[in-house]
């Protein structure tokens, strides 16, 4: 017959704490507490951590494509702005409405992030060109009805 050799397990009881009303460490709350403002303080370090939808915006000699987004209200945005245009090889980007206001370099991109917080229809424009597009900012909650049926 084998035997297999026995340990003995010692448990360290000395830093079990005795005083369970008395919490030391505020970061570590007892389960009768209301946790509501602990999630929204959660909530702001979570959030940017949230996926990130990419948009790109040429800057053509024939004007910006797309010249006409659709955004959703809430959604975090990567928006990326490429200059294509070879007759005006320096030209600014200009979204007053969300304080974005840019110089795109010929060739090279710039990009920046936004999240629509209301709806409505905003304009960014180039004042080199003269060209002007349209970001429409739709609420995900509304219901929407296909062109069809109007």
């Amino acid at each position: 017959m084998i035997t297999a050799p026995a340990w003995a397990w010692e448990v360290d009881m000395s830093r079990r704490q005795t005083d369970f009303d008395r919490i030391e460490d505020r970061s570590r709350m007892p389960a009768s507490v209301d946790v509501t403002e602990t999630i929204l303080n959660l909530q702001k370090w979570i959030e940017p951590a949230l996926p990130v939808q990419d948009v790109v915006i040429l800057n053509t000699e024939n004007g910006f494509v797309p010249d006409r987004l659709h955004l959703r209200k809430g959604q975090n945005y990567r928006v990326t702005l490429v200059n294509l245009n070879e007759k005006k090889r320096n030209i600014s980007f200009i979204l007053d409405d969300f304080a974005e206001n840019h110089a795109t370099p010929f060739a090279e991109g710039k990009a920046f992030e936004i999240k629509p917080q209301k709806t409505g229809e905003f304009v960014f424009h180039s004042p080199e060109t003269s060209f002007r597009g349209r970001m429409i900012v739709v609420d995900p909650d509304s219901a929407r009805t296909p062109a069809s049926r109007k």
